[in-house]
């Protein structure tokens, strides 16, 4: 086992080692901030020496031919306590990893969790989508923590994640493409883009997905967060042997849920003043925007509607959130044309109202490209769009769930794979796509707070026609589900992206590392495995002051969690003195 005096570095524990290979290379550090895991560099294959594999506790080779000279680098380090993940390896890699070839790839297959594994056990029991081809291995030595089907019922004896143990460190292959397999659960099939598929134009982002690129008989399920719990699960699992990591907490306060209250306001009387002003009258007195604990709100409101720029400050000034609401006459139209309505719009007549917009969601969510609307928004200063919206009824067929497989926003990736600088949000809550409106918000938060953990942020449309508004916010208030606006979201994605953990070290059964939260927040709820070398948390003192912690298990796995502001932390892990056993360190 690796001495902690080895660890005492100041060098990010997780390293993913990009590779011209792989255009989506870059995306599994989206995922790790999407996981809480901020605690990586992101390096060329070029700065993989035997100097920072020293610093290092997990390496993530996102390229599959990996060169001789870096196999034999990387088995010495494996064998003293080093984890090692390679991403579709092909070659002399195999027989580190503990695989070999076994025939050509296979499309459309789905991956299922091994709930034997620590890594498995609290991922779902649904088959998964892949969105990419998946290398097909057979295992020589070692286990498969999750395993190939050809359909959803049909399994292989391939492995779509295997783990073989090596001296005091592990060797896993993924046997596809995680990343880029996210990416196009998310936003859709690449080979579909602007093409009218639903035969109701003009072009949306549903058409991506129309009719079959999602099973729909797993709506329900997030499928692209699930695949990013399990992966994380992975990581956390793999490093029990060298030291505990800290995670960050999905959401504020350590909550499960948040509805995104958002509407669009095609020029009505008083649509957004009566709804901010519900909002206002019935949040708590005293209550913290900065804290979600007020009720809040975003309007996209249309050109010619009766809205005044000293009404807009004075709603801004309490928290709400105002933008335009780009109408391009609801057809198809070049990018050039978009581009135009957006400058006029958002651009021109956005700064005669007093606006620096930073959200958006188009009128009839027109799209074009993979991602060229989220493109042209965000050359305008949007940041986050609401544009992948659950509809039409006609598909749907009143069927809640998660059409991009995701609760939470991530960032968009471009066809080259190029991360960009606009979250993705899903409208999930729909006022016009024939779902069940009390179903389907009671659905989506007793998924995200019960046993299938399928946490999110849930985006909203209503545009002040209906009770749809109404009926939101009665059961989010009875449910204690905070109410915000997109503008929050992205505050908060902006923060706690840009936290992170650093010197960390592990000695003597205690680990030390410094928090940095980042601008826009407070505080972050920072996560602990509960188990260490066969050791229970006992305390945690962050700047010197002792921290109360909460025990959580998620995704099968056991944390302590407990806000943490920027500043130094320490957590003694001891000897358990209850009855109570330990649970098995193993991965197997």
């Amino acid at each position: 086992m690796p001495s902690g005096e080895r660890l005492a570095t100041t060098g990010a524990p997780i390293l993913v080692v990009k590779d011209r290979q792989n255009p989506y290379a870059s995306y599994y550090g989206e995922i790790l901030l999407a996981e809480g895991l901020n605690l990586f560099d992101v390096v060329d294959a070029e700065a993989l020496t035997e100097r920072r594999l020293g610093t290092a506790d997990i390496v993530i080779l996102t390229g599959s031919t990996v060169a001789p000279e870096t196999i034999r680098l990387l088995e010495g380090w494996v064998q003293e306590g080093g984890n090692l993940i390679v991403v579709r390896p092909v070659g002399d890699v195999l027989r580190l990893l503990g695989l070999r070839d076994a025939g050509p790839p296979m499309e459309g297959a789905h991956l299922l969790a091994n709930p034997d594994t620590r890594s498995g056990a609290g991922i779902t029991r649904e088959a998964l989508q892949l969105r990419v081809p998946a290398s097909r291995y057979r295992i020589e030595d070692g286990i498969a923590v999750a395993s190939l089907l050809v359909s959803s019922a049909e399994r292989t004896e391939h492995p779509a994640i295997s783990l073989r143990q090596i001296g005091s460190g592990h060797a896993v292959a993924l046997a596809y493409d995680l990343a880029q397999s996210v990416v196009r659960t998310r936003q859709g099939n690449p080979d579909w883009v602007n093409q009218e598929r639903d035969g109701i134009p003009p072009r949306r982002p549903n058409d991506l997905f129309y009719p079959d690129f999602t099973d729909m008989a797993k709506i329900a399920v997030p499928q692209a967060d699930e695949q990013q719990r399990l992966f994380a699960n992975l990581l956390l699992v793999l490093n029990h042997q060298r030291r505990p990591l800290p995670r960050i907490w999905y959401l504020p306060g350590e909550r499960k849920a948040v509805i995104v209250m958002a509407g669009d306001d095609h020029a009505t009387k008083a649509g957004t003043a009566r709804a901010f002003g519900q909002l206002d009258a019935e949040s708590a007195p005293g209550c913290r925007v900065e804290e979600w604990e007020c009720y809040r709100a975003t309007s996209y409101f249309t050109v010619g509607s009766p809205i005044t720029p000293g009404w807009i400050r004075q709603y801004a000034a309490k928290g709400f959130e105002l933008g335009i609401h780009v109408d391009t006459g609801c057809t198809d139209r070049s990018n050039r044309d978009v581009a135009a309505f957006v400058a006029a719009q958002v651009g021109d007549f956005g700064r005669q109202m007093g606006l620096t917009q930073k959200s958006h969601r188009i009128h009839c969510v027109v799209w074009s490209g993979w991602a060229d609307t989220a493109k042209i928004s965000r050359s305008h200063g949007v940041r986050l769009s609401l544009d992948y919206y659950y509809w039409p009824g006609s598909w749907i067929s009143g069927r809640p769930g998660y059409m991009t497989g995701s609760g939470f926003p991530m960032k968009f990736a471009d066809a080259d794979g190029t991360v960009l600088d606009i979250y993705q949000a899903t409208t999930h809550l729909v006022n016009e796509n024939g779902v069940d409106h009390v179903e389907s918000i009671h659905f989506l938060i007793d998924k995200a707070t019960g046993s299938e953990g399928f946490f999110g942020a849930f985006g909203t449309h209503y545009d002040y026609s209906d009770d749809f508004f109404k009926t939101i916010t009665a059961i989010a208030k009875s449910r204690g589900i905070a109410m915000i606006s997109a503008e929050q979201l992205l505050q908060w994605l902006d923060a706690r992206n840009a936290s992170r953990f650093d010197n960390i070290v592990w000695k003597e059964n205690t680990l030390s590392f410094h928090a940095h939260v980042g601008t826009g927040t407070n505080t972050v709820t920072a996560m602990l495995p509960l188990w260490s070398f066969g050791h229970r948390l006992m305390t945690v003192a962050c700047d010197g002051i002792p921290s109360s912690f909460q025990e959580r298990t998620l995704k099968g796995l056991e944390y302590a969690t407990f806000p943490v502001k920027s500043g130094p932390c320490e957590a003694l892990y001891e000897e358990e003195r209850s009855s109570r056993v330990s649970p098995s360190l193993k991965v197997e």
